[in-house]
């Protein structure tokens, strides 16, 4: 007689490729007992992580970069005519 019949191993067949495809992984350990345990590891968290950790470093660059050209503008400015930049007090 069997324990499972080939229905059993087909809904968890699909199962688990239905897991693999939300970034779901299951990994078989055997313990010192001897005993199957299976462990499931969540792989989309990761790889959503890595991609807006990659996006606000380039971010980050990209503002600098936008930081630096835009001082360099305006330390030419200033370099072509002071005056447009120094105001008395009193005019203020």
């Amino acid at each position: 007689m069997l324990i499972k019949s080939p229905y059993d191993y087909m809904s968890e067949n699909v199962n688990q490729i239905l897991e693999t495809k939300q970034g779901i992984n299951r990994e078989h350990i055997i313990d010192e007992n001897n005993k199957l345990h299976t462990m499931k590891g969540f792989y989309n968290p990761k790889r959503i992580i890595a991609i807006v950790e990659h996006q606000n470093a380039k971010e980050e660059e990209n503002a600098k970069e936008a930081i630096t050209l835009f001082a360099k503008q305006e330390k030419e400015d200033i370099q072509k005519d002071p005056s447009s930049f120094v105001k008395p007090d009193n005019q203020a």
